[in-house]
């Protein structure tokens, strides 16, 4: 799960007409554009969406673990078990890279845009800034390889 879907899904459970700016500003009226309705009302029940895509959204994970990996979109708290982490940290956190706690396992990340992807023993930073016009990485586990596109 990433920001945007964090969001949609923060804003369909509370109703917070706060989240409104965000989310228009991440493009909720395109989407909504793109379903064919307008106007974030919408939003409240979900139901513009087909029951595959609303089932698709409601099954998302903040964060996949293996034996040797966590994948998340933004980052961790930093001495924070990791089924306790707040779910706008895992999906909104700027700067992960910033912070050098070790979470015992490799810790693969998006949502801050860099250059190259990002690598150290601990972290790998994917998010090459495909949203700006970069190209989309990728990464090869556990080979280290990176595809982009």
């Amino acid at each position: 799960m990433g920001n945007h879907e964090y969001l949609m899904l923060e804003y369909h459970r509370t109703g917070d007409p706060a989240l409104l700016p965000l989310l228009r500003h991440l493009g909720i009226d395109a989407t909504l554009d793109s379903y064919g309705v307008g106007g974030p009302r919408y939003l409240q029940d979900l139901l513009f969406l087909p029951k595959e895509h609303r089932r698709l959204l409601h099954s998302l994970l903040p964060y996949w673990e293996t034996d040797d990996y966590i994948f998340v979109h933004a980052g961790l708290e930093p001495g924070v078990s990791l089924k306790n982490n707040e779910l706008s940290v895992l999906c909104e956190s700027r700067n992960f890279h910033l912070d050098h706690y070790d979470h015992g396992k490799i810790v693969v990340f998006g949502h801050t845009p860099f250059d190259l992807p990002y690598v150290t023993p601990t972290r790998i930073g994917i998010d090459t800034g495909a949203v700006y016009g970069n190209l989309l990485t990728a990464v090869e586990l556990p080979a280290r390889v990176f595809h982009h596109a």
